[in-house]
């Protein structure tokens, strides 16, 4: 038997716009039927052994000669990084939070999101050891006898000079203008700097 295809504009409420109004005795299984709202796109399949309670808009009865027909409320594909389908969209406080895997964030959540980044995670080191220094003005380097950086020279630029205690810890900087004293706790840990 073919299946009818029903075009309506309104759920319930009998009258011929909506869904409700269609006479139960014209109805087969698989039917199925587009409401087109104000504001909203549903998609029902006709179930004719269903008997559930009418529960708008998941399901939906007729109003004349139902039976156990009724029109049952279609899920959408969501959508996924493999298909195209509906999303749900992030709130701006949900983007912030950055914790969600559901949902699609917006230009103006990914703005606040930036904005607000949080802590850096758990596993970022909080002290970082370097051998080398990227420079994006040519320069050179000299280094002490246990071959730590002791001056960078940028060219037509200033010296940096690096002082360091005797277990090569960095305690100043200085570029002849100013000088950079670091404070370190017990576990030789940056805790505070002063400039002279």
């Amino acid at each position: 038997m073919d299946v009818i295809a029903y075009k309506k504009t309104g759920l319930i409420g009998g009258t011929v716009s909506d869904l409700d109004s269609i006479d139960g005795d014209t109805l087969n299984n698989d039917d199925f039927a587009f409401v087109m709202t104000a504001d909203k796109f549903y998609a029902y399949a006709l179930n004719a052994t269903s008997g559930a309670a009418e529960s708008s808009p998941d399901i939906i009865a007729p109003n004349t000669n139902a039976g156990d027909k009724r029109w049952i409320l279609q899920p959408w594909l969501s959508g996924t990084t493999a298909r195209y389908g509906l999303l749900k969209l992030a709130t701006v406080a949900m983007a912030i939070a950055g914790t969600d895997t559901a949902t699609a964030i917006t230009p103006e959540g990914l703005t606040s999101r930036l904005a607000a980044p949080g802590e850096i995670g758990g596993s970022t080191p909080g002290d970082g050891y370097f051998s080398d220094v990227v420079k994006i003005n040519d320069g050179t380097i000299s280094r002490d006898v246990n071959d730590y950086i002791e001056t960078v020279s940028i060219t037509d630029g200033r010296t940096l000079t690096l002082t360091r205690d005797v277990n090569g810890y960095i305690q100043s900087i200085t570029d002849t203008i100013r000088t950079w004293t670091l404070t370190r706790d017990v576990d030789n840990r940056i805790t505070a700097w002063g400039v002279a």
